[in-house]
Order: C-alpha cells, then sequence, then structure tokens
C-alpha cells in the first residue's frame, strides 16, 4: 500500500517537468504589448518559456495601424472586457509576437510548442506559413478546425522573427487561445512531448485493461457490482482520454474535431456518476444512496445533449458539471476520510486516489476558467486514481484469497478430524460387531443346549411315568381289592 502510494503521490507531483525548476529560476520573460526579448534567457538550464502574455491582434494578415489592440493569451474571446469581446466566442483574427532569441547551443535549434488554439489555426514565422491544424477561415462553412498542439522546429540561426498566428472559431463556445504556446530547444520540447504521449498511452492501455479485467470479474459473479462501475469508470476515462491531447491529435484523424470534442464532452460528463456508484458500492455505509440516481439524470441528459447539439452544448454542460463536482468532490472526501477513519478495508487508499484525483480536477476547473495557468493534470490525477483504486482492489482480493486459503486449511483440517473420527467410529463400530457376532454364537450354542436338555427331560418324564405307572396301577388295582373286600373282610387271613 506504501508503494503504490509513493507512486501515485511521483506520478502527479513530478511528472510536470518544470515544476521545481521553476521554483528557483528567475522569472521567465513574458510577452508584453505584443513583443518578447528571450535573448538573455538561458534556454538550456532554465528550460522552455510559456508565451502568457499580451499579444498583438489584427483581424487581417498584417498588424493593424493604431490604435493597437492587445488580446491575453491564454484567453477567450468571450470573456474579453469591452470592444474587445466577440459575441459567442465566434469570429477571426491573427496574434502577433515579436521575438528575440540567444544564440541556439551547438547542435540544438528552437521550436514553438503551438498551443491550444479555438477551433482552427495557422502558424507563421516572418509571414511564411510553417504549420496549418486545419483551416482557419472568416466564414463558418469555410473552417476546418483542428485545435490540438503540435510542436514545430524554427529556421536555423533566427535571432529575432515575427510570430503569427491565425485563428477562427465558429464552432466552441469559446473563441482564442485555451493554453499559450511555449517556446524552447527542439530537444527538450520533444522529450517531453514524448514522455507525455507515453504517459497517456500508458493510462490508456491501464485503463482498458482494467475496464475488461473488472467487468469479466461481475459476470463470474453479479454481487460484485463495484467492479461493474469500475469497468464504466475505466472506459469512461478510457475514452476521454483519447480525445484530450496528446492522443487527440490521432483520433481526430478518424472522427474528426466536432465528434472529438462531442464524445470528449460526453464521456466527461458522466465520470462523476460513475465514480460515485463505485464508491456507493464500495463502501456504503459510508454514503448516501440517493444522489446517486439524481446524478445520473442530470449528467446523462447533458451528454446526450452534447453528443446530439454538439461542442458549445457541451461546454454549457461542462459548467454544470463544474458546479456540481465540487460539493460532490468535498462529500466524496468526508465520506471516504470517515471509512478510513473506521478502518474500512481499502478505504485509506481509496482517500489517497480521490484526493490526488480531485486536486487535480480542481486545477483542471481552474485552468478551463483561465483563473490560473499550467498544464492539464487530470491525466496524471486519474493515473494516481487507478493505480490507488486497482491498489485497493487487489488489497481486497489478496485480503479474500487469504481468507478463502484460511478458510481451506481450517476445512481441510476440519475434513481430516472427521476422517479420523469415522475411522475411529468405524473400528469401534467393528468391534462391536464382532462381538455381537460372538454373542450371537454363544445364543445359538445356548439355544441348541436348552432344545437339547428339554429334549432329555421330555424323555426323562416319559419313561418315568412309563415306570411308575406300572407298580401304580398294581398297587391301585390291590387297594381296589382290599377296599371293596373282594376276597374277604378286612383282617381276613
Amino acid at each position: 500500500m506504501v508503494a503504490v502510494v509513493l507512486v501515485c503521490a511521483a506520478t502527479v507531483f513530478s511528472l510536470p517537468p518544470k515544476a521545481q525548476r521553476d521554483a528557483a529560476a528567475p522569472p521567465a520573460p513574458a510577452p508584453v504589448e505584443g513583443r518578447l526579448d528571450a535573448s538573455a534567457w538561458n534556454f538550456v538550464h532554465s528550460g522552455a518559456i510559456r508565451l502568457d502574455g499580451d499579444w498583438l491582434f489584427s483581424s487581417g494578415a498584417k498588424a493593424s495601424s493604431a490604435p493597437p489592440v492587445y488580446y491575453p493569451v491564454p484567453g477567450y474571446w468571450s470573456d474579453l472586457p469591452g470592444n474587445l469581446r466577440r459575441s459567442g466566442g465566434a469570429g477571426y483574427g491573427n496574434y502577433f509576437l515579436r521575438v528575440r532569441l540567444p544564440k541556439a547551443p551547438p547542435g540544438e535549434h528552437f521550436a514553438v510548442e503551438t498551443g491550444y488554439w479555438l477551433s482552427a489555426y495557422r502558424m507563421y514565422v516572418n509571414g511564411e506559413l510553417v504549420l496549418a491544424s486545419g483551416t482557419p477561415s472568416p466564414r463558418a462553412d469555410a473552417e476546418v478546425t483542428n485545435a490540438y498542439s503540435k510542436l514545430v522546429s524554427l529556421p536555423d540561426h533566427l535571432e529575432e522573427f515575427e510570430l503569427r498566428f491565425e485563428v477562427s472559431n465558429h464552432i466552441n463556445l469559446h473563441g482564442g487561445s485555451f493554453v499559450a504556446p511555449r517556446l524552447g530547444l527542439d530537444s527538450a520540447l520533444q522529450r517531453e512531448t514524448n514522455v507525455m504521449r507515453a504517459v497517456t498511452m500508458f493510462l490508456v492501455g491501464a485503463m482498458f485493461f482494467a475496464a475488461l479485467y473488472h467487468l469479466v470479474l461481475y459476470l463470474l459473479d453479479r454481487s460484485a457490482s463495484a467492479n461493474l462501475w469500475f469497468a464504466c469508470f475505466a472506459t469512461l476515462l478510457c475514452t476521454r482520454t483519447l480525445t484530450i491531447a496528446p492522443m487527440a491529435v490521432f483520433t481526430q484523424s478518424l472522427i474528426g474535431q466536432d465528434w472529438v470534442w462531442r464524445v470528449d464532452f460526453a464521456a466527461s460528463v458522466l465520470l462523476l456518476p460513475a465514480c460515485y456508484q463505485f464508491f456507493l458500492r464500495s463502501f456504503p455505509r459510508y454514503m448516501s444512496s440517493w444522489p446517486a440516481p439524481w446524478l445520473w439524470i442530470v449528467f446523462s441528459g447533458w451528454a446526450l445533449a452534447a453528443l446530439v447539439f454538439g461542442p458549445a452544448t457541451g461546454e454549457y454542460g461542462m459548467k454544470v458539471v463544474e458546479a456540481f463536482a465540487l460539493p460532490y468532490i468535498a462529500y466524496l472526501c468526508f465520506s471516504l476520510g470517515r471509512a478510513a477513519l473506521q478502518r474500512e478495508e481499502g478505504a485509506a487508499l481509496a482517500l489517497v486516489g480521490w484526493l490526488l484525483c480531485a486536486s487535480a480536477s480542481v486545477h483542471d476547473i481552474l485552468v478551463d476558467n483561465l483563473i490560473i495557468t499550467g498544464i492539464d493534470l487530470i491525466p496524471f490525477g486519474f493515473l494516481a486514481f487507478f493505480l490507488c483504486i486497482a491498489g485497493m482492489l487487489a488489497g481486497r482480493f489478496q485480503s479474500a484469497f487469504r481468507q478463502a486459503r484460511h478458510l481451506t486449511i481450517q476445512l481441510r483440517e476440519l475434513n481430516e478430524k472427521l476422517e479420523s473420527a469415522v475411522q475411529k467410529r468405524t473400528s469401534e463400530l467393528r468391534d462391536k460387531l464382532d462381538e455381537l457376532k460372538s454373542n450371537q454364537a454363544e445364543l445359538v450354542r445356548a439355544r441348541e443346549a436348552a432344545v437339547s436338555a428339554n429334549t432329555a427331560k421330555s424323555r426323562f418324564l416319559a419313561t418315568m411315568s412309563h415306570e411308575l405307572r406300572t407298580p401304580l396301577n398294581s398297587i391301585l388295582g390291590f387297594s381296589e381289592i382290599i377296599r371293596d373286600e373282594r376276597l374277604g373282610s378286612l383282617g381276613d387271613q
């Protein structure tokens, strides 16, 4: 359990590449009024810089004359103040930034990670097109959306240049910039991209096989409903991960940007009720069941609306999810904390995973609303959550396995005792049977002796009766002669 917690903590807090480095490094240069001077920045030791700041904005391919207009990057068009705001977030425009760079180290060259522009963009360096991600256009029918970040290498020996992004949006609730571009050495940015892709692919594979594994467990034991809900949660998370950067670059080529966003919003909306249902089945004594059906009704409705009506509706749905998510996050933390205090099996590990996941979710909610800036931590938070929940379920399985093994040993001992008792009783019954057989033989012999004695008695009585009747008959005859005085009176000689 300790090992899993350490892995989860390391996953969430050490994967963002510059978190600790930036704390001790000097402040990175930032765009000010459409200009960035990074000539004194050490890209080798201090890493890449995020181009957060004020960019020059124009509705045409060239910077407009006075008065200049500066748009914040990142920043949504619908959130801009005063006359800069665009109705509904739809529109078209160009962002300009004049950049100064130091000389690249030997064998290295600079690159730009484009960031996340809504909803189609092209990137130009000194007026030359270097990247087309979708087709931005002032007209909605001509726009082809593709908003995801890409890595673009800059020409060698480039010390000062104009960076321009041509951007349009006619499909999303917000237009403009969601994540600002980054400028750094190509090798370092490529390495960070590869690490992010590897972690994301690991998360997708882990969630896919976890979903299959727990679905099979549920099919084998229909009473284990927690496994079913974890399989649903893992499937939704796997689907959502395939629709966000960096995997969305590949998914977008298959189903298009519009459907990537629809599926992304629908899967994201359903994650919270699936997670709540899983915890409800895992710790039923510490959670209330009445919110579950309301969660499913509200969130399923928004998910269906996102699939049917498109990304803008999905974004409105995400606002509802965020409003619901914060109190439910607090309630789940409270419930899991109670279960952990009562030493419920697996509750401590589930609480750690949920806290990491909830922290990443709150962070990304703040990023989505441009309250803070940063990278998307939800994949790492869910990875940590998955590891903790997998550890919790593995711990429960191990506990059940130990209990089953203990019961098996007890059953074997009882079986051995029963067999010994049966053998002992069988031996006693055999001895008793032998004794009964012996007694029966004696009884037979006694019966035969009794029959023989009875026969002898009968013969003796018959003989004696014959022997006694003869003299008695003589006695009786002579007695009658004397009584009747046939030969004379008594006393006559």
